[in-house]
């Protein structure tokens, strides 16, 4: 598994959790700034990774976009925007989600299956992404003689 540098993978979550739902109208009744002061610092604490001062101001975040992207920051659907949508199949920062996604995924696989030697349901709530992307490895573990 390929590792990302801190900022980069900070950037990326960003730009996953709440730049693109933003711009695509999630929360279309605040700004991204009032979105981004509010989400990031619960977002990471929740996450087991506490946000520095620095990292909870929308400027750290436009000065990574530009460390990474080499332009600065614009709150639009654009070309460099994209780079970062999951949906694109030519996603150029995708890599790091997909990354991630791998080690939550399996955890996520590992307590459902855990929890069904106990109990002859449980109860999960994820994206529709990751109930696709999951679909063979949870019907192979509700499959199993318990």
């Amino acid at each position: 598994m390929k590792k990302h540098p801190k900022d980069q993978l900070f950037l990326y979550y960003v730009m996953e959790r709440f730049v693109i739902p933003h711009l695509y109208g999630a929360n279309i009744s605040k700004i991204l700034e009032q979105v981004y002061a509010e989400q990031v610092p619960f977002y990471f604490v929740k996450n087991g990774f506490p946000p520095t001062t620095e990292e909870q101001d929308l400027s750290f975040f436009k000065k990574l976009y530009r460390r990474y992207m080499g332009i600065p920051f614009k709150a639009e659907l654009n070309d460099q925007i994209e780079q970062y949508d999951y949906i694109n199949p030519d996603c150029h920062f995708c890599e790091i989600g997909r990354t991630s996604k791998l080690v939550q995924d399996s955890g996520l696989l590992s307590q459902i299956d855990q929890a069904l030697k106990t109990y002859d349901r449980v109860m999960v709530t994820f994206g529709p992404g990751h109930a696709i992307a999951l679909e063979l490895a949870l019907s192979q573990i509700f499959n199993k003689k318990r």
